[in-house]
């Protein structure tokens, strides 16, 4: 049965990466996820069905477009696979349950940030408004916080990094105080100052780590997103094993 249900998982990882490929090249451009529907970007031709098949569909036409055989980027084929993968290691961790399905639309929606973040340097408000809604929809379902929690959270971890934004506005964006605002909303007040926390050292040990490897360049910009997105992703899995790990080494 587990099987059964890992396969199921994964496929609908793949499927829900396949749109987010959609929403990876299409919402930074300014372009609509809806109209028109799937085409090559190079000659524009309709994809049809069996050239949408995630996962598949690329491996059974080498990466090319179906009809004018224009290569396409890997990341397309990277995205389904490890979506589907996510979705089923998700499956794993909690179960055949509403709750996978909500971790798992939540790392889905995380992951197109971080590719849009460090592509594009931007967080788009659309998936940080997604952030948002499927918080909502966890609190008034029971899955994750009380309301009172998450509002608290919401405002606690927005309105610090807004602060830092105030001082630094060089250094933060407003896509990274919204995505904290949403993320307060899922994490609680307590959690999200650790996701802060670990993001800003993550953030600073990639910095250091680029600066000896490649010196330091000036103007670089280095988009936060990806970390915030990878210290979420360890605040709401392990945050508690991290808390008791640290007050067991103090004591």
């Amino acid at each position: 049965m587990i099987y059964a249900q890992l396969i199921f998982a994964f496929a609908l990882g793949a499927i829900i990466g396949s749109f987010l490929n959609v929403i990876i090249y299409r919402v930074p451009r300014g372009e609509s996820i809806v109209y028109p529907g799937s085409h090559c970007p190079a000659c524009e031709k309709a994809l049809s069905f069996w050239m949408l098949v995630p996962i598949l569909s690329y491996l059974l036409l080498k990466g090319r477009c179906g009809h004018c055989g224009e290569l396409y980027s890997p990341y397309y084929f990277w995205v389904e696979l490890i979506t589907g993968l996510l979705f089923a290691l998700i499956l794993l961790g909690y179960g055949f349950t509403w709750e996978s399905l909500f971790h798992g639309l939540l790392v889905a929606i995380l992951l197109a940030i971080t590719l849009i973040d460090w592509k594009h340097y931007i967080i788009p408000d659309s998936l940080n408004g997604a952030i948002a809604l499927l918080a909502l929809i966890g609190i008034f379902a029971g899955i994750t916080i009380p309301l009172t929690q998450a509002l608290l959270g919401a405002l606690v971890g927005g309105g610090f990094l807004l602060l830092v934004a105030l001082v630094f506005p060089q250094g933060m964006g407003g896509g990274d105080v919204k995505m904290v605002f949403a993320l307060g909303l899922i994490t609680g007040w307590q959690w999200v100052l650790l996701l802060l926390f670990l993001a800003s050292l993550l953030g600073s040990i990639y910095g250091i780590i680029n600066i000896l490897h490649k010196g330091r360049e000036e103007g670089r910009m280095i988009p936060f997103g990806p970390f915030l997105v990878t210290a979420a992703l360890i605040t709401i899995h392990w945050g508690d094993e991290l808390v008791a790990l640290y007050t067991g080494l103090l004591l």
